[in-house]
C-alpha cells in the first residue's frame, strides 16, 4: 500500500515557489489578483504567456538540477553512474 502524504507537506515548496515568483515579479500579481483570465473570452496571448511563465520557470530549473546532476556525477562516478543519471527521470 502507497504512503499518503498529507496536501500541505506536499503544497509546501510550491507554495514558497510561488511566493519567490511573486517578489520577483509584482506586477504579475498584481494582474493576476485583479483580473478574471479566461482562455475563452479577451486577448489569447497574454493569458496563454502568464499561464505558461511558471511553467516554463519550472522546465528551465528541472534542465538545470540535471546538468548539475551530471555534472557531480561525472566528477566522482563511473560510467555506469553516468550513464544512470543521464537516462534517469524523476
Amino acid at each position: 500500500m502507497a504512503a499518503v502524504t498529507k496536501p500541505d507537506k506536499m503544497l509546501g515548496g510550491a507554495r514558497f515557489l510561488v511566493r519567490l515568483f511573486f517578489r520577483a515579479f509584482p506586477e504579475l500579481r498584481r494582474d493576476i489578483m485583479e483580473t478574471e483570465q479566461t482562455f475563452t473570452r479577451g486577448p489569447i496571448l497574454s493569458t496563454l504567456l502568464k499561464f505558461a511563465l511558471p511553467v516554463l520557470l519550472a522546465l528551465l530549473l528541472q534542465a538545470m538540477y540535471g546538468a548539475v546532476d551530471l555534472q557531480v556525477v561525472g566528477k566522482f562516478g563511473t560510467a555506469a553512474d553516468i550513464s544512470a543519471v543521464s537516462t534517469g527521470r524523476p
